[in-house]
């Protein structure tokens, strides 16, 4: 009971970025990984020993060359207000939960203080339909 409280005493709200962003497979054979342009809102790049996985905004994949990669592009990304205790818990269920009863996809990246997440740009009204039907507040853009 004390982790339902917890979890409806913190109020989620999103910020969705004005950009257009695009998740990259690069396979461990890339020889040069790309580095985060001035200014990027947001720019993430996953290593593991299985592949390289690149978000970037759709402008800068365009960019993104060697034998292998996949660009998906068309996604919309949203921060999560933060910062968001490491002591709580269900934060990522709350917001990708109601993207699952929708049959909305998503791509989810953590940092330390928050966390953002993608959905296509097409699902965008069915995405903010279902967060807003969970108490996920939409509150603008990303300053």
């Amino acid at each position: 009971m004390a982790m339902a409280n917890q979890l409806k005493s913190h109020e989620l709200k999103l910020k969705i970025l004005n950009d257009s962003y695009a998740v990259v497979h690069m396979p461990l054979t890339t020889a040069l990984l790309p580095t985060c342009p001035s200014g990027a809102r947001l720019w993430s790049l996953t290593v593991s020993n299985i592949e390289y996985s690149l978000v970037v905004s759709d402008a800068a994949a365009a960019e993104v060359k060697a034998p292998g990669v996949q660009i998906n592009n068309g996604w919309d990304a949203y921060y999560l207000e933060g910062p968001i205790p490491f002591d709580l818990t269900g934060i990522i269920a709350r917001l990708t939960a109601p993207l699952g009863e929708a049959k909305v996809g998503c791509f989810v990246i953590s940092t330390f203080d928050s966390d953002f997440i993608l959905v296509k740009t097409t699902d965008r009204a069915v995405a903010h339909s279902a967060w807003q039907q969970a108490g996920v507040a939409i509150v603008g853009d990303l300053i």
